[in-house]
């Protein structure tokens, strides 16, 4: 049989009722509401402190007609960042297959100019143009799993799928133009190979596979 008894210290303010079990011996304070209260107050004003900054950041932020004025890093991060994510494919086929394309035109073009009286270069934003317009209408045209889905080539839908997902999204458009406008600018080594072969009669074929490897890792 369990009894509660309560003990009470010189002030009588903290009371703190004691368990004891009359078999083993053994007793075991229970905390009170009273003890958990300094606790709970302290939660309770860090959320009300929160909620107060929180409030008065919003406050702190100016409006000219309807849209927020930028005028700290706080507020590039709360109102120009976009954090939007649709959760599509960002590696996909299409957008390998597009930036690596466009990135060997550009660096062909700039390559073919590089010792011309007149320099060339290609835009990234002409890349990026470039690329939205083929990926849109590679979405439009080519095949896709859909098309064949309950006939005799319904066999061939994931490789269809593989080819064209579907619609061109945001995400492909991005790594296709990173791809594109990483390796559009052609290779500084080509200087130093001319130089070679032009001046020493060298023969810089395996500098070219070198140089080639380079611009697969990355490296110019």
């Amino acid at each position: 049989m369990r009894m509660a008894t309560t003990t009470h210290d010189d002030g009588g303010l903290n009371a703190l009722p004691t368990l004891s079990t009359g078999e083993h011996g053994v007793s075991e304070k229970v905390p009170t509401k009273e003890a958990n209260s300094g606790s709970f107050d302290a939660t309770k004003e860090k959320d009300i402190d929160s909620s107060v900054e929180a409030h008065t950041e919003e406050d702190d932020v100016v409006y000219l007609k309807g849209e927020p004025v930028v005028t700290s890093g706080r507020d590039v991060s709360r109102f120009v960042v976009d954090i939007r994510d649709d959760g599509d494919a960002s590696l996909t086929f299409r957008s390998l297959f597009l930036g690596t394309v466009m990135a060997g035109l550009g660096a062909a073009l700039c390559q073919i100019y590089l010792f011309k009286p007149v320099q060339m270069s290609v835009s990234t934003v002409f890349l990026l143009l470039v690329i939205y317009t083929v990926g849109n209408a590679w979405a439009t045209f080519f095949p896709r799993r859909a098309w064949v889905e309950g006939t005799r080539f319904e066999v061939l839908g994931p490789v269809l799928h593989f080819i064209n997902p579907g619609d061109f999204t945001l995400k492909e458009h991005v790594v296709a133009s990173l791809v594109a406008s990483t390796a559009a600018g052609g290779s500084a080594a080509v200087l130093n190979f001319a130089v070679q072969r032009l001046r020493s009669g060298w023969n810089t074929a395996p500098s070219h596979c070198l140089s080639f490897r380079n611009g697969l890792l990355g490296c110019e």
